[in-house]
């Protein structure tokens, strides 16, 4: 869906967001702001926006650490997919990109590798509000891991895709540890960290199940069940 909007779009500047995520009165002058001043790609930070449920919190801690402000400004290795604007242009030249329907990762790595600059200005500030169940944000994970996963070693031989399987098996303490470590230097409501740690280990553990299916059977038809 990524892809076909971009291709139809025919303004030269293409934001990205998402059904659920909230943008202020002034989201769009402020990117085209910072695009006037040169800039190709341009994004922002994701503050959480679904605050009555325990159990969002908890999701929104797993999945957008490494976008909750603050944030350093200036260019970043790699920006969320959900709150940023591209110089229509620069996206053209990533069709063949673009048409490998990959997650947004892959795109901004083609970018970078191409010299393109990924320009994080994070105080423009968008709202992410999403509701979960337990089981949802499960499957959501596993979905997800599995689909990336998948795409990450298709064409690969048998021993490659073993390997990364067994690399998968010891991803919880990792990811968890990246978790825990990004939210506790920014200080950002480390004590819902805390009481939500049993969820945030059963989270890690989906998405690493997720890794290990992806890459021993491939991505199956996890892309089209991810929200």
């Amino acid at each position: 869906m990524r892809m076909k909007g971009i291709e139809r779009a025919s303004a030269p500047f293409v934001g990205v967001i998402e059904d659920h995520v909230l943008v202020p009165p002034d989201w769009g002058r402020r990117m085209l702001d910072e695009l006037a001043n040169g800039q190709d790609v341009v994004a922002g930070s994701i503050a959480n926006s679904a605050t009555e449920s325990f159990m969002d919190w908890a999701a929104f801690l797993c999945e957008y650490s490494g976008s909750l402000p603050p944030l350093p400004t200036g260019p970043a290795d790699g920006v969320p997919g959900n709150n940023v604007v591209y110089r229509k242009e620069v996206l053209d030249r990533y069709k063949d990109t673009l048409a490998e329907c990959k997650w947004e990762n892959n795109l901004h790595d083609a970018m970078k590798a191409d010299g393109v600059t990924l320009m994080m200005r994070p105080e423009i500030e968008v709202g992410h509000k999403m509701h979960y169940s337990f089981r949802l944000y499960m499957e959501q994970g596993f979905f997800y891991s599995r689909s990336y996963a998948g795409a990450r070693v298709a064409g690969q031989p048998m021993s490659k895709k073993l390997f990364f399987a067994a690399a998968a098996c010891a991803l919880p303490p990792v990811l968890l540890y990246r978790t825990v470590q990004r939210i506790v230097s920014k200080k950002y409501h480390v004590d819902l960290l805390i009481k939500s740690m049993p969820l945030q280990m059963a989270f890690v553990c989906s998405w690493a199940f997720g890794e290990v299916i992806g890459a021993l059977l491939g991505p199956g038809n996890a892309m089209s069940r991810v929200r």
